[in-house]
């Protein structure tokens, strides 16, 4: 098996270093409709390592290739307020506010304070 965890991917010639974890940054950024489906991403090296921090083991490397699927996916969030009043109705000429509950019935009959002076 080999580690992923701290492992980077140097690039001796350019200088360039890519943490592995990180390596997503990399992949193409394209609109949705141009980029759902399967893909690869593909990188050549000349002087490349895939280098473990924690081991200090170096393997040289000539490409890195990342095979990957874009998914598209949809999320209903509900947000419920139970008990809390759904309706909040001000009289003006009143100076009330009346509440109007779930089923429709009307409840309290505050007196607005400042706007009859």
């Amino acid at each position: 098996m080999i580690e992923t965890q701290g492992v980077i991917i140097e690039d001796r010639d350019s200088g360039e270093t890519i943490l592995l974890s990180s390596l997503l940054a990399y992949l193409p950024v394209m609109e949705l409709e141009e980029i759902l489906g399967t893909h690869t991403w593909k990188k050549t090296f000349v002087n490349g390592y895939w280098v473990c921090q924690s081991s200090q083991l170096e393997l040289k490397l000539s490409s890195v290739k990342v095979d990957y699927e874009v998914g598209e996916a949809t999320h209903q969030i509900v947000i419920d307020g139970g008990d809390i009043a759904n309706t909040l109705v001000q009289d003006a000429l009143e100076g009330t506010l009346l509440f109007v509950n779930k089923q429709g019935r009307v409840m309290g009959d505050i007196e607005l304070e400042g706007i009859h002076d």
